[in-house]
């Protein structure tokens, strides 16, 4: 028996599955992320190795060669492309469509973890990421004051707020940009260093052979196993001062007696403003296929809340807010999607002359939208502008199909006009 038989001869069933479909949609609604652009998954990782004050060259044997050696043995790569430039290398590794990227990304992380143990000891930490790591963050939230500066700022953002917005749901990852950051600076008296037949390749090997904490075994005790380690990490500046570089006679020299050891700013490598005036950035992105609008909230939420930690001196303002641009653009395409259907349903009514046609035109149309939402649900994917559009265009084939098949009942009913109707 056909759909349409069955539908015809049984019209309260018909009614009634109808119904538990539109409210199935209605309740799929609320659970479907929202963003800006579909979640896309680029089969490719990049891995950031930077070496500050190094040139290409020595980057390339000290940094680029290891790393290719070991990125080349991970199974599906297609393509590896690695660039040097001054203070860092960079590897693109392109993988086919289809790999499982999340084991990808697992292999590359490895992968560069054993090529660092063979890196220089003044290169810094490699980092592995991903195309959506480019894309613009949910929102962007600016931290300035007249009272401090711009490192007393950044620390503040650090200690109280990044941490607090990291717990959040909905979010993946919070940058802090602009502002300065400090570091240790060793300031040699290269006089000094001269009058104890001193280079500095010893200071620097000395200083950074006793920067560890080196593993010292393990006890067994009561059906136990306790592993030991003797701590030898730097946790002031007074321990790198005291630290002995060699001895002359006897007589231990330690880093005090041939320089300085300051606490001073990081060359910036990145300014943030707004509106003239420099600040501190927090930069949160959403979990990928996260819901954007909802991580927004959250963190606007969040930060009202911190409001009330913050010293009043410090002036919070949202630089960017993703959230408003996505409701904006949804609106849109929705406001223009009923403002399509309901210009439809005038030129229906106009050219039929019927209103009971018309109305059936016009039922069909928010039903088969709200039971879209059911399998965007099911299939894991999102209310977003690419597929509003493609709704919106669906609300035109639907006007056309219905067209069509009323069309049809009507040239029946002239044909045959004893036909029994509810089988046309």
């Amino acid at each position: 028996m056909k759909i349409t038989e069955i539908s015809v001869n049984r019209p309260v069933g018909t009614l009634l599955i109808i119904l538990a479909v539109a409210v199935l949609g209605i309740i799929s609604i609320p659970s479907i992320p929202v963003s800006f652009w579909p979640e896309f998954v680029a089969p490719a990782l990049i891995v950031v190795a930077p070496y500050p004050g190094v040139g290409p060259e020595e980057i390339e044997e000290s940094i680029a060669k290891p790393l290719e050696e070991q990125l080349s043995t991970i199974d599906g790569v297609e393509e590896l492309e690695t660039v040097c430039f001054e203070g860092a290398c960079r590897a693109i590794v392109r993988f086919g469509w289809g790999v499982d990227f999340k084991e990808a990304k697992r292999d590359v992380q490895e992968k560069t973890a054993r090529a660092r143990s063979r890196f220089p000891r003044q290169a810094l930490e490699p980092t592995v990421l991903q195309v959506q790591d480019f894309i613009p963050p949910g929102i962007e939230i600016g931290f300035s004051s007249s009272d401090r500066s711009l490192n007393q700022l950044r620390e503040l953002i650090d200690d109280k707020v990044k941490n607090r917005i990291l717990r959040l749901e909905n979010v993946a990852t919070a940058q802090i940009v602009g502002g300065l950051e400090e570091e240790v600076a060793v300031l040699i008296d290269v006089e000094k260093l001269k009058l104890y037949g001193l280079s500095l390749s010893q200071v620097n090997m000395q200083l950074a052979s006793s920067n560890v904490d080196v593993p010292a075994g393990k006890i067994e005790f009561n059906q136990k196993n306790y592993y030991l380690r003797t701590k030898g990490k730097f946790k002031s500046l007074d321990d790198i001062r005291g630290q002995i570089i060699t001895a002359v006679n006897g007589i231990p020299i330690f880093l005090n007696d041939i320089a300085q050891v300051e606490l001073l700013p990081k060359e910036p490598t990145s300014i943030t403003r707004l509106n003239g005036r420099q600040i501190v950035g927090l930069a949160v992105r959403e979990k990928s296929g996260g819901n954007t609008v909802a991580m927004v909230n959250e963190v606007l939420a969040e930060m009202e809340a911190l409001r009330q930690i913050i010293p009043a001196d410090i002036q919070i303002s949202v630089i960017r807010n993703q959230a408003t641009f996505i409701q904006q653009s949804i609106r849109s395409v929705v406001n223009n999607a009923l403002l399509g259907a309901l210009l439809a349903g005038v030129i229906i009514l106009l050219f039929l002359g019927n209103l009971r046609n018309t109305l059936i035109i016009a039922l069909s149309i928010p039903i088969s939208v709200i039971a879209t939402f059911i399998f965007i649900n099911q299939f894991g994917l999102s209310i977003n502008t690419i597929s509003l559009g493609g709704l919106a265009l669906g609300v035109g084939m639907i006007v056309d199909a219905s067209i069509v098949v009323l069309e049809n009942i009507f040239r029946h009913l002239q044909e045959q006009p004893d036909q029994d109707r509810k089988k046309l």
